[in-house]
């Protein structure tokens, strides 16, 4: 290697090096199963989140889903899971989602999706700490991107029938159906 592309790549390496360690070790990586809301078991799907300073990101896919039809996916955030008492103390369940509650819960809209004729659904979310955008259903907020216990939730609204799917994907409106935890990491 010549003195020029050795001076480069150490005046690169002393730039990286020169970040500040907390703008890099403040993301976290979880993944989930996603399981069937009414028996607990484990479907063909899987979510990730991952976490940084301000913000949480979401993916999953899933398949084995109703073809052509609607589904929508919500945050249920636990900003103070030390709050939880629904199942047992620390431990953080539908009971703890209301408004103004110790958990200090909420509950957003993630995303939304349509299956495609092989029954297989993709989808993203990410939910930045403070506020929600004006107009997200329902309540709370994210307070706490890396401390806060999440727990998603996913509803099917049935098939798709055209002019109702913006509003199946971005309301409550369905049967809650698969979920997955990301505990605090």
């Amino acid at each position: 290697m010549n003195k020029t592309k050795t001076l480069s790549l150490s005046v690169a390496l002393l730039a990286f090096a020169a970040i500040p360690a907390t703008s890099m070790a403040q993301t976290a990586f979880q993944a989930a199963d996603i399981m069937n809301f009414s028996t607990g078991e484990a479907t063909t799907g899987a979510m990730t989140l991952s976490r940084s300073a301000s913000s949480v990101q979401l993916r999953g896919s899933m398949a084995g889903l109703d073809k052509k039809s609607v589904y929508s996916v919500w945050w249920v955030i636990f900003n103070n899971p030390a709050g939880c008492v629904g199942g047992g103390e620390g431990i953080c369940t539908g009971d703890d989602v209301y408004p103004g509650g110790p958990a200090d819960a909420g509950v957003l809209n993630a995303s939304g999706f349509v299956t495609g004729t092989d029954g297989t659904g993709y989808f993203l979310g990410e939910l930045e700490t403070g506020a929600p955008p004006d107009g997200m259903c329902c309540f709370g907020q994210l307070n706490d991107s890396v401390g806060a216990e999440i727990h998603i939730v996913i509803q099917t609204h049935g098939p798709a029938v055209v002019g109702t799917i913006a509003t199946e994907m971005t309301l409550p409106t369905g049967i809650d159906q698969y979920f997955a935890v990301f505990l605090t990491p």
